[in-house]
């Protein structure tokens, strides 16, 4: 698992357009926005350009503003400042051409730790004027977090290897609903609960043991009804879910590199293809299965 100080170090060196462009996809794993419009990067290059806010999303009930900072080794006044004006501009109607009524709220990034205090004072500045409007604010410590939970964006924008093998569930999903593995059922269709399967029963279920197996036949719905259940599970728990889903694999070896402060849960899709050896237990075949594995770290021990 990727130590948080090396996130950080490599987020603090970052160029301001390659910054932008990693936080609109981290954000956008976060916001699921309909729409995204990137006005601070130049298309095709990484390159800022004037825009602003740099980046807009569109939500179902309203719009989010993102403004990104790069700024180090200046004077807190000036970096106070330049939040305080990047605030300014997302409000300026004749700048941002968006309706105040249609802002719900704004995002303040930057690669560099934003004190308490600071967040605060700029909070009551945006309230002052406008309420209803929410600020939230990601400094390099909210950042590298959030990160730590999107291994794609991590090793892709900063190189950093975190877990080989395992896959974020939004990952997983995006590359099998694509039109390579259209032979296979698809997991990206609305999901419709029934009565016979609910997910309340699996979380039930998964909350009293470490293994929740799904069996069945093929193109039943194993695959969607783990994922429905690990997502709920995420949610309710804070716990980070992953899919295990390569050929051949020994959980083993990722279980001896992830953090041992955290608590994950994987899903182990084609049990069949996995040998599974926790140290307590092993699970060398199963047929046509899929495994929903909570793993609490600091309870597992070597063999």
């Amino acid at each position: 698992m990727a130590i948080l100080s090396d996130i950080k170090s490599a987020l603090e060196r970052m160029d301001a357009a390659l910054f932008q462009q990693m936080g609109d996809e981290l954000l956008t794993t976060i916001y699921k926005p309909i729409n995204i419009e990137s006005r601070g990067t130049k298309e095709g290059q990484v390159k800022t350009v004037k825009g602003s806010p740099d980046t807009v999303f569109t939500m179902s009930d309203g719009k989010v503003l993102i403004e990104y900072t790069t700024q180090s080794n200046h004077p807190k006044d000036q970096f106070v400042a330049k939040l305080k004006s990047d605030i300014d501009s997302c409000i300026n109607i004749k700048k941002t051409r968006i309706p105040i009524d249609e802002i719900k709220e704004i995002v303040l990034v930057s690669n560099q730790r934003i004190a308490i205090d600071i967040q605060d004072n700029l909070r009551i500045y945006l309230w002052k004027q406008y309420p209803d409007i929410k600020l939230t604010i990601l400094s390099i410590d909210d950042i590298a977090t959030k990160l730590r939970q999107v291994p794609r964006i991590l090793q892709e924008y900063l190189g950093i290897v975190t877990f080989p093998n395992l896959v974020e569930i939004d990952s997983f999903i995006k590359r099998f609903s694509s039109t390579k593995f259209s032979y296979l059922t698809p997991i990206n269709n609305p999901y419709f609960e029934i009565d016979a399967q609910p997910i309340s029963k699996g979380l039930e279920l998964l909350k009293a043991n470490d293994f929740l197996i799904i069996s069945g036949e093929p193109g039943m719905g194993k695959t969607r009804y783990a994922i429905e259940i690990a997502k709920a599970f995420s949610d309710m728990t804070g716990t980070e879910a992953f899919v295990i889903e390569e050929k051949n694999r020994n959980i083993r070896e990722t279980l001896d590199n992830v953090d041992k402060n955290v608590s994950y849960l994987f899903i182990i899709d084609d049990a069949n293809r996995t040998l599974l050896s926790t140290g307590k237990c092993k699970i060398s075949y199963f047929s046509e299965e899929n495994i929903l594995r909570r793993v609490e770290i600091k309870r597992v021990k070597s063999s």
